[in-house]
């Protein structure tokens, strides 16, 4: 027999072990319901919380059976459904533009899965930041000076000659269309020449956004995808995921986020230990399904991760009518927790496969219940 203590300590040193190998955000699942792991979730929160060092935060997404809150006896009226719906998922042209920062914006739409055009300006700067589904597909000076044109930098680096722009640029005034699609469409430039003018052009607007003191926001939503080189191809083209990847790298941190920053605290509780917080899942449904919330979900815990040193995720037990192998892939890792009364092997491999088909990395499986009184 062990006792209560003894197993969330174990519990507990088995989770540094996996934190030292920069594992901070884990996901605890399990093969059916009543397996315990809500349980096991908020030991193991405890455990990690009491030596006072490290920041925990316990997120109760089970949209099915949201329990995490009846363990510490909180309320649930404000909780994780209420964060994404009241935070990331509000009509962005009818609040107040003011309010918002350039993170703020980024965040918010990516998390919407807009297709449009935010622009950005200051005095008599003006940039444009170009989305589509929620990927940022270019970041341009809005005025769209020649030392800073596609067609410029192309130049500059010898992939194009200064008659094979100047042709290009009179097609693009007369047609309307991408400079970078007539340069594909006369073969003029290549691809990979274009992506990369593409990402550098971001990379120094990035820079000169992120220096603005207060810039004024402003989102024009289009029904179409914005395809930013060629007609024929789709918004997942090589140099989104790098213009994007650029946005949500290391220079997040510099995007100012104040109204993020202001609402996070508002949804999230305090337990009787300092280091220990919960976000518990909320009064209404979370609409963890869709493919936005999955995407906004993955947004907060990235937000979040930057302010907790661990974030443990109670997710709704493995299967077909459960979002949890979609949420696998938003973590470090995934524990599987099984009842030692209801060990079932071929369970537990069909949930590890369906983890793992959903991009999940799964660390192990936790047999609860197992010797203890």
């Amino acid at each position: 027999m062990v006792t209560k203590s003894q197993y969330e300590q174990s519990l507990a040193t088995r989770f540094r072990e996996l934190h030292a190998n920069r594992l901070r955000r884990l996901l605890v699942t399990s093969t059916g319901p009543a397996e315990g792991k809500s349980s096991v979730v908020a030991a193991l929160g405890r455990a990690l919380a009491q030596s006072g060092t490290e920041s925990v935060l316990l997120v109760d997404a089970n949209p099915n059976h949201s329990d995490l809150h009846r363990v510490f006896g909180l309320s649930s009226e404000l909780g994780l459904s209420n964060l994404l719906q009241s935070v990331y998922f509000f009509d962005v042209g009818r609040e107040n533009p003011n309010q918002f920062g350039l993170g703020d914006w980024l965040e918010i739409l990516r998390a919407q899965m807009k297709t449009g055009e935010l622009v950005v300006s200051e005095g008599e700067r003006r940039y444009s930041v170009r989305l589509a589904r929620g990927t940022i597909s270019s970041i341009s000076d809005g005025e769209s000076r020649s030392e800073g044109s596609i067609g410029e930098r192309l130049v500059r680096r010898g992939k194009i000659s200064a008659a094979q722009r100047n042709g290009a640029l009179r097609i693009h005034e007369e047609s309307g269309r991408p400079l970078g699609e007539v340069l594909l469409m006369l073969d003029y430039a290549t691809e990979a020449d274009l992506s990369q003018a593409l990402l550098d052009q971001a990379d120094q607007a990035l820079v000169e956004l992120i220096a603005l003191r207060q810039p004024s926001c402003r989102f024009r939503e289009t029904a179409e995808s914005y395809r930013a080189v060629t007609g024929g191809r789709t918004p997942a083209s090589p140099q989104s995921h790098a213009i994007d990847e650029l946005v949500t790298g290391g220079m997040r941190d510099y995007l100012k986020s104040p109204f993020l920053s202001s609402q996070l605290p508002v949804y999230i509780s305090d337990t009787p230990l300092p280091s220990l917080k919960v976000l518990p899942g909320g009064s209404r449904p979370s609409d963890l399904h869709t493919p936005s919330h999955i995407r906004a979900l993955g947004m907060l815990l990235e937000r979040l991760g930057r302010i907790f040193d661990i974030i443990l995720v109670d997710a709704a037990e493995v299967g077909l009518a459960s979002p949890t192998s979609s949420l696998a892939g938003l973590v470090d890792g995934t524990v599987l927790v099984v009842n030692a009364d209801q060990e079932n092997v071929a369970s537990i491999r069909l949930a590890v496969d369906d983890l793992r088909r959903g991009g999940g990395e799964v660390l192990g499986v936790v047999l609860n219940q197992a010797g203890r009184p």
